[in-house]
Parts: C-alpha cells; structure tokens; sequence
C-alpha cells in the first residue's frame, strides 16, 4: 500500500479534527476503550486503517500529556466543575447561588446544574424554555421521527429537556422569569413555538390550526420586505434605522448573523452621518494589516499576476521601507512599464526578467515596445 505524503495544510486540518474530536470525546465523559468494537467485521479491513491512524490519540497522545504533566482543556474543566459540584454538595454556600445561561448540554455543566438546584438558596435560570409546547410535542421529543428515522435530538428543546429530567424538574414546575409579557408577545411566542414542533406531531396544523385572530395579533408590527439584491436590502434596513432613529424617543437596533449585511448598513448610516455601535466588533481580515496580509497571501497565490500584485503594492500599508510617496511613483512606474501589455512570466522572476528588459532597451536608446506605451506625455512627446 502506497501512503500519500501529506503537506502541512492537510496536516494541520487533520490535527484540528483530532482535537475536536478528543474534546468531545472527553466533554461527553467517554473514552476509546470501545473504538474497535464500533465497526461490523466486514469493514475490518477499512476500519483497521482508521484505528492506526487514531492511535495519534489512543496510544500516543496520553504519553504526551504524561511527559508534560498536563491535561487537556476539556478534561481539566470536567475535572473543575466535578470538583465545584462535590465542594458545594458537601459543604453547601450560604449565600445565594444563581446559575444562568446554560442549558446543561456538557454532562459536567447538568451534574453542577443539579447541585445549584439543590443549594437552601440556589437558583438555576433557563434560557428559552418553551412553555407553550404542547404536551405531546413535548414528550415527542424522546422519540423517533415518524415512520423511523433519526431521533428529535436536533430540536432546539431537546437539550432542555433532558435537563429538566436530570433535575428531576417538571416542565409545568418550572417558574415563569417574567409574566408581565403583553398580549402580543405572547401571541407571538406561542406561533413560534407551534412552528418549531417536532415532526412527529406537526399534522396537527391541519387539524388544529391557530386561530387567524391569533396569527395577526402574533405578526402585529412585523414587516416583510424583498430585496432584488443585497445593496437594496442594506439600504431599506437603513431607512427604516433613520426613521426610527429621528424620533424623539427613538430606539434601533439590527440583529443580523450577516456580517457582509451588517457592514453595509453601516456604510449606508454613514452616509447620514449615524455611527453605529457594532456590538460584533470587526473581523480581523476586515482591519487594514488583515486586508493588507490577505492581498500578500492572494498575490502569492497567484503568482505576482498583475491585478492581484498592483491591489497589494496599491494598499496604504505597503511601502517596500521606502518613504511612501517614492513608493507609490515606483508603483505607478511598475505600472506603466511592466504590467500594461503583455503579461510578464508569472513570479517574480517574471517581472524581474522583463524589468530587465526594459532597462536594457533604454540604455541602448530604443524606442519602448509599443504595446506597452500608455500615449503619456514623456516618451511620446513629439519635441
């Protein structure tokens, strides 16, 4: 068997894999003890060549940490929250304990979860527990799709639900943070939760539709707009940010896990002299030394090609270590020079070979190749 030498981008997005999956190996409190077990005989033979490569972590990733005396993230925060949930369930806190913002997905988070439940003054805080799922919904969630199929694991209140059952906790026992919501919001909320049902008790909206009363006070206040593109959709959104924004009492914000889009609303605001606070912060291929490295890596990449090669040198950050306006006519000369015409070599060899070429054809005094000239008033110049 013939094995691929593997290069070193292959390679380290083999070693992020492997992360990944050691760290959920170990979040879920599990262990390889069982890996070759996994696979029926007839796929031994492929299987085989998976455990030799997962031995990486197996065989030769525990004698590592042993070397190192270390241990790695996921296990050292099992480790923490085990210790935390024994601390406190031996010797419970007096004062208040609220735990908050977490659905218990890690088994180490639920176990701690459980204890802070139990504390004489813990409080443990549910995000987005839907209490208006209906009973069947509810318990579907343990099950099958219908006919078979996978299970409803992927359901956003799966995890909830398991939790809850950990805790020992009926959903009906669960106290409302808040029940001053009005009457829209809450109409709002129970479409939502009707919409998000899992599969296996969706044929109810046939024979139990929500009542249209209900459908309208639930959309009161919501507005559909089709863009054609995604400049109009920017800039609708920005409109209706300046109207909002001119009222008195005015109040605005755009929730959006579009990064592009929220960029562009932005530009559209600026345009009304309105900054707005970007909660995201800006993506570090977005800041000047990211943009500059990312036109380094695409002019590499493309072998110094002229457009990619003139974006970089073009950047405000590129100066070769010269002062910067020399470098920029350098540019401008490269540009007239070399990259007008016909397409040097690819490399910088390339452009190196026909610099040389044309320094050759000025010092012997001949006319620059025509197909190069741009018509400029210093070497065309009749007198």
């Amino acid at each position: 068997m013939r094995v691929e030498e593997t290069s070193p981008d292959q390679a380290a997005r083999l070693a992020e894999e492997l992360a990944r999956l050691l760290d959920s190996v170990q979040i879920e409190r599990l262990s390889f003890d069982g890996l070759a077990g996994l696979v029926p005989d007839r796929y031994a033979s492929h299987w085989q060549l998976t455990l030799r490569f997962l031995q990486v972590l197996t065989r030769h990733w525990p004698d590592i940490l042993a070397d190192e005396q270390a241990l790695d993230p996921a296990d050292r925060r099992n480790r923490l929250i085990a210790a935390q949930a024994d601390l406190w369930r031996h010797d419970p806190p007096t004062d208040p304990v609220v735990a908050a913002g977490t659905t218990g997905t890690m088994p180490a988070t639920a176990d701690l979860l459980g204890v802070v439940a139990r504390l004489p003054q813990g409080c443990v805080v549910l995000p987005g527990l839907d209490p208006y799922l209906a009973d069947d919904a509810w318990e579907a969630l343990d099950g099958p799709y219908p006919e078979g199929g996978h299970s409803e694991a992927g359901h956003p209140q799966h995890a909830m639900k398991q939790l809850l059952a950990k805790l020992g906790v009926a959903r009906r026992d669960v106290l409302a943070w808040d029940d001053g919501r009005a009457a829209g919001a809450q109409a709002r909320a129970r479409l939502l939760s009707r919409t998000m049902e899992p599969a296996a008790t969706t044929a109810g909206w046939r024979t139990a539709p929500i009542p249209p009363d209900e459908v309208s006070a639930a959309l009161d206040g919501v507005m559909r707009i089709d863009a054609p593109g995604t400049e109009e959709e920017a800039r609708a959104i920005a409109l209706l940010l300046r109207a909002e924004l001119e009222r008195p009492e005015g109040n605005a914000v755009l929730v959006t896990p579009d990064r592009g889009l929220a960029r562009r609303v932005s530009a559209e605001l600026r345009r009304w002299n309105i900054e707005v606070d970007d909660s995201a912060g800006v993506e570090l291929g977005g800041t000047p030394p990211g943009t500059f490295l990312r036109l380094l890596a695409r002019m590499a990449a493309e072998d110094a090609a002229p457009v990619p090669l003139l974006a970089l040198l073009k950047h405000p950050l590129a100066a070769g270590g010269m002062d910067p306006a020399l470098f920029r006519r350098r540019t401008r000369e490269l540009e007239r020079i070399v990259l007008r015409g016909p397409r040097p070599e690819p490399g910088l060899h390339g452009l190196l070979a026909t610099l040389a070429s044309e320094a050759k054809q000025a010092r012997s005094g001949e006319k620059p190749d025509a197909r190069r000239c741009a018509g400029c008033a210093t070497c065309c110049n009749p007198s």
